[in-house]
């Protein structure tokens, strides 16, 4: 049979009862030509190529047939550019849809699985088929994408919205680029976005594009503590983050670095590193003060005139301004260079903190 040009090779079976529906089992090419004659329009540029793969229709005396459709993959390309997600033609997976055809299609359960991806869900078709929205309950991509994400149609030609509602992304394994540099538009409300083993903001709630990186402004918190704010940028097809904090003593405590330090406020900038994983920063505080500070260190303060009137005014040597320059690589970081200058006292900064 022919399905709008589009070839099956089905076998139609019925009972002998009059209201019993048609059962219809065939084989065919799976492609976009082959959506489309379902009905089902993808985001452009989804899927090329043709797979084997086998239907059922239902076809209920008097409603619209009910479909359930099945396919190794192999032989059809797939792409999600919100992800940066690619399968080639040959490699295999598995793809289980099933929904209703007819004047209102739709798609009540979609799963796909491949190399490096996961998604199950639903997709939302308008009347006579076309895209409206994607439901997933749950992508996983690349090892550094576990969430929910809702996609939605913005018109002919143009990516889909995405909605991520929980979940966590692992900025580590992230792509470089996300499959070309279409603007795509990002609302996220993430549970953790992770850096490192041990470092991670919480909470994320941005409103970002993605194209070549992600840009925008984000509010989340430090490991489930300090909040703090920021912007991501774009940079050579990866993400820059840059945060502000009003707290920097608390920002370093619960990030893992530092617990002796108390208040100030607190700017960094985190860079992908271009030689392999990682990030090179930059961190400038103002106005902290180092508490529990070796003995030597509260006597060298104490012996000037604006050191003994600093401690009368807190617990702790005040530094007006630290600076550092650093490394977040697996399993350590590195202090390549910094310095910590107050009134009375100034202290430079090296070394690794594993």
């Amino acid at each position: 049979i022919a399905l709008d040009g589009q070839a099956i090779d089905a076998i139609a079976t019925q009972s002998f009862d009059r209201d019993a529906p048609v059962e219809v089992d065939g084989a065919f090419a799976l492609s976009e030509a082959f959506l489309d004659a379902l009905g089902i329009t993808l985001p452009d540029g989804t899927l090329s190529g043709a797979a084997p793969a086998t239907i059922r229709l239902t076809i209920p005396k008097g409603a619209p047939p009910l479909f359930a459709l099945a396919s190794g993959l192999q032989g059809l390309a797939l792409r999600v550019d919100p992800l940066g997600w690619r399968k080639a033609a040959e490699a295999a997976g598995r793809l289980e849809v099933s929904g209703r055809l007819g004047p209102a299609p739709w798609v009540d359960r979609l799963e796909v699985s491949a190399p490096g991806f996961l998604a199950e869900g639903l997709i939302e078709l308008a009347p006579g088929g076309d895209f409206v929205a994607a439901d997933m309950s749950r992508i996983r991509a690349g090892g550094w994408f576990d969430a929910p994400v809702r996609l939605e149609a913005r018109g002919q030609g143009l990516p889909p919205r995405v909605i991520v509602s929980g979940g966590q992304i692992d900025v580590r394994g992230a792509p470089s680029g996300g499959g070309d540099d279409a603007q795509v538009p990002m609302r996220v409300a993430l549970d953790i976005l992770r850096l490192t083993d041990t470092l991670a903001m919480t909470g994320v709630s941005a409103d970002l594009v993605s194209g070549g990186g992600f840009e925008g402004q984000f509010v989340a918190r430090v490991n489930g503590g300090t909040q703090i704010q920021g912007r991501l940028a774009p940079v050579n097809g990866r993400t820059a983050i840059r945060i502000d904090g009003d707290d920097a003593g608390s920002v370093l405590r619960d990030a893992g670095i530092f617990r002796f330090a108390r208040g100030g406020a607190f700017e960094g900038v985190l860079t992908p590193r271009a030689d392999g994983p990682g990030f090179d920063g930059v961190a400038r505080i103002r106005g902290t003060r180092l508490t529990e500070q070796p003995v030597v260190i509260s006597l060298l303060n104490a012996v000037s005139v604006v050191g003994i009137l600093d401690q009368m005014q807190g617990p702790g040597v005040l530094f007006d301004t630290v600076e550092t320059q650093f490394r977040i690589l697996p399993g350590r970081i590195v202090f390549d260079r910094g310095s910590a200058v107050g009134a009375s006292l100034g202290i430079s900064i090296d070394g690794v903190l594993n």
